[in-house]
């Protein structure tokens, strides 16, 4: 190979000098807000998970008779484990970027640069694979929640038990809520105490 093919771009690897700062800059921004809104949808969906499977929880109850009792089961799995692949989702990324420093920083030290990234893409390769595991985990349960969720309150929506009136109501009349309350325009002498002089 002459000195010519050695110099021409094709057989040379791009530096830091060759990309434009403000393209380098934007590109990182864009990085940033991505990974942002990936951990926010994550939240988001472990915190409705949560929400829902209350609701399930303090609405069966309240039924006197339950129907689709198999979708209260369904949505109650569908969203315990939304949450818990949300969580794998989460450990995953924190171990994604983590393996920066385990991998290529440290490897890089001992090892060489060519190494360490070698190791590095391989051990990202794995964690990816248990990441997007947990991912759609919470993806597809958080689905299959919502739609139990959903049948089995609307199954169930008019057989919600009606309080009882007698209980709700005031018992008047009864010896511990009767008064002796004497009518208008009337004067009532209140009889003295036992003991007390007349």
């Amino acid at each position: 190979m002459t000195p010519l093919q050695d110099a021409s771009p094709e057989n040379s690897a791009p530096t830091v000098a060759s990309y434009d700062p403000a393209l380098m800059e934007d590109l990182h921004r864009n990085i940033a807000f991505a990974n942002a809104y990936r951990m926010e949808l994550i939240k988001f969906l472990m915190a409705i998970s949560a929400a829902l499977l209350t609701f399930t929880v303090t609405f069966r109850p309240m039924l006197e008779t339950v129907q689709w009792a198999w979708a209260m089961w369904a949505s109650w799995s569908g969203l315990a484990l939304s949450m818990v692949g949300g969580m794998v989702n989460m450990m995953g990324w924190d171990r994604f970027y983590m393996s920066y420093r385990d991998v290529d920083y440290k490897v890089g030290k001992s090892k060489g640069r060519i190494e360490a990234v070698k190791q590095g893409k391989e051990k990202r390769r794995k964690i990816d694979l248990w990441r997007k595991t947990g991912m759609w985990v919470q993806y597809v349960c958080f689905a299959v929640g919502v739609i139990g969720a959903a049948g089995f309150a609307a199954a169930n929506i008019d057989h919600v038990r009606k309080a009882d009136d007698q209980a709700t109501q005031i018992n008047v009349g009864t010896p511990s809520n009767t008064r002796n309350i004497a009518p208008v325009g009337t004067v009532t002498t209140i009889p003295p105490a036992k003991g007390h002089d007349q």
